[in-house]
Formats: structure tokens, sequence, C-alpha cells
């Protein structure tokens, strides 16, 4: 597990979010299987792993089974690739935990974890991976007798010139016969923070697969509309936690942004937070005020933004210099709250009263 603490002054967060794998079909990808078994089972078209044998449970349902040449299956890549993933049909055995799924890439065992495993994204399919379980070592195997499970193995950033595939299910299994994928967005497993006192939060998430992704934006609002970025995380990889200390006040809004090598980019759920606590530098006179106000104590290139108590935006401005002068005239009587985004990430918020 790969850990990466930040100490920054961002927004707050307390909610969890969480993100599903998006795999398609999209790379052509050239290559042949070993043993030529072409089998359609349901939803499922592709090459047959191991050959029927009477849906008899393997015999003394051995953990670490030696697989014969009938129970096995090969996929030759005619060049390298580091992405891709393989649909599968397989285990309806009377006894759970027995049959067993073995994956190789490049003729090395490779244990699969459950960041590994997605549901199919087709709907007509009987099977799921709820019915699938997997071993300490690696394995995948039925959890429910007579399951059908079925599943999507997602394998990201493994440089594969073959992927072998070994099963002793007494009814055999299914996979597709191309198994490439265009890149896969990152995985968010938990999204979560929490105030620890003077003005003070812990964010955290902790990734599944990372995959071609260049950058992680983590954005704030006011509104939960216009959003603003404060802060830019490069990707450490599949299986990595992220934390960063933060300070925010009054209410925020909060997402992240995931961009892609490619250009592309997906956000997660946005977030809302209430802070009340008080830490703010900036200085705000005369308060209350009918026509003008003084605001001190900020810097070049800060984004000023002015809502009312309802959180709707009624004035931004990018400051030039540490002080600035802003005509209310024209707002209606009642508190505001002036913030600052600072150019360090830091969020200031003041109070002040259109008289």
């Amino acid at each position: 597990m790969r850990t990466r603490n930040l100490i920054l002054f961002i927004g707050l967060i307390t909610s969890i979010t969480i993100f599903s794998p998006q795999t398609t079909l999209g790379q052509a990808c050239s290559g042949h299987w070993v043993s030529n078994r072409p089998l359609t089972f349901q939803c499922i078209s592709g090459q047959q792993i191991g050959i029927n044998n009477n849906y008899l449970d393997p015999s003394g349902c051995p953990i670490n089974p030696l697989y014969l040449a009938t129970q096995t299956n090969t996929f030759i890549f005619n060049n390298p690739v580091n992405d891709f993933f393989i649909d599968f049909n397989a285990f309806d055995c009377t006894s759970p935990g027995c049959p067993r799924l073995q994956i190789k890439i490049n003729g090395i065992t490779y244990p699969v974890s459950p960041s590994n495993l997605v549901d199919l994204p087709s709907g007509n399919c009987s099977g799921s991976t709820s019915f699938l379980s997997i071993t300490s070592d690696g394995y995948i195997t039925t959890a429910v007798a007579q399951s059908n499970g079925q599943g999507r193995l997602v394998f990201s950033g493994v440089n594969a010139s073959s992927i072998t595939l070994s099963t002793n299910d007494g009814s055999g299994g299914m996979v597709v016969a191309n198994p490439c994928f265009e890149p896969l967005p990152i995985q968010i497993k938990t999204f979560k923070g929490y105030a620890s006192g003077n003005c003070e939060v812990n964010l955290a998430f902790e990734s599944g697969i990372e995959s071609n992704v260049r950058n992680i934006e983590v954005e704030g609002s006011f509104d939960g509309a216009v959003f603003l970025k404060l802060l830019e995380l490069f990707p450490l990889g599949s299986d990595s936690r992220y934390t960063i200390q933060c300070k925010s006040e009054g209410r925020n809004f909060y997402r992240l942004k995931i961009n892609d090598l490619d250009g592309s980019f997906s956000y997660s759920e946005i977030i809302r937070i209430n802070n009340n606590c008080t830490s703010s530098t900036i200085r705000i006179s005369p308060n209350p005020s009918a026509e003008k106000i003084w605001v001190e104590n900020i810097q070049r290139d800060d984004q000023l933004i002015i809502v009312d108590v309802l959180g709707r935006e009624v004035f931004r401005q990018l400051v030039k210099s540490s002080s600035l002068e802003i005509n209310i005239q024209n707002l209606p009587t009642g508190l505001y709250f002036l913030k600052v985004f600072r150019k360090n990430s830091s969020v200031d918020t003041a109070k002040f009263l259109k008289s």
C-alpha cells in the first residue's frame, strides 16, 4: 500500500462516494488461442478453458491444482499489451470453494485480488460475481453451489505477451476471444473526511486500479455549481492511499476530477460540509456598511467571492493588490460572506453586514 501525506489548506469533505470501474472493448487485439475451442453459453461467446467433465467436482478438491492440458487454454498476443480484461463464465459444481480458476500472465501465476474482478456490463447474463470468491492465494472459486458465476477480470500495466487460464471446474469455463480494452480510469474505493478541531480537517481516499491517469484534482465550491481547482495530485499507482490535512470554514462543496492521459476526465459526486469555525485574517471595514467596504490582508491573484446567506454568489473578482474597495450599494440588506481562495490553496472567510 503506497501512501501520500500532504499538509495543505483546502476544504472539508465528510462523505463517502465510490466509483465503479468502467471498461469498454475498444482496442483491437491481435493474437490466437493455443487450443481452438469455440463455444457460446448465455451471453458469452469465446473459447472454452476446460473440457466438460460430466459436471463432477474435482477429486479431493485440491488447494493447488495441477491442471491437465484439457483444463487450460492460452491466448498469445501478437504484440504485448498492458491493459486488458477477460469476460468469463464458470463454476456450477456442487461443492463451494472446490473448483478453481487460475490466471497466468507470461507463464507466471498472477494472484487475483478483489480489485481485479467486476461484474459483466451486460444485463443479459444470469451469473454474477456475487456467486464467486477469491482465495487467499489468488484463485477464483465459487462461493455458492450451482452458482453459474460470471465476471470480468481487469488487468492493468502488466505488459502481457500471453494470458493463460486454467480451471478444474467440472463443466469447464468460457472466456471471450478478444481481451483488450481502452484506457481504464481510476477506481476509487473510498473517499472520506472529518473535522479535527481548529478549522482543520483530514481528507483521505483510497484507489483500486489506477491506469492511464494523468492527475487527480481536488476542486472546491461555495455554491455547488462553480468549482475552482484547489489541489493537484499525481497518481501513485493501484491500491494507494492519499491523505491530506486541510483547513476551511463555513459551507463548502467538494469533488474530485480524474484526468486521463487521453484528455478525457470524470468527476466524483459533490460533497457538502458546514464547518462552524473562524480563523480568518481578512479585515473588512466599515462593517456594517451601506455603500462600500474596504477589504485588507488579501494578496495578488487571490480569488475573491461574496455569497449571501443562501450560498448564492453575488460578486467575484481576481485580486490585483493587497487591498480592494468593493461597491455593495446594490446588494439587498442582510448578512454576507466574503471568501478568498488563496494562491497556497487555503480558503479564508469573513462576514459583513449590508445595512
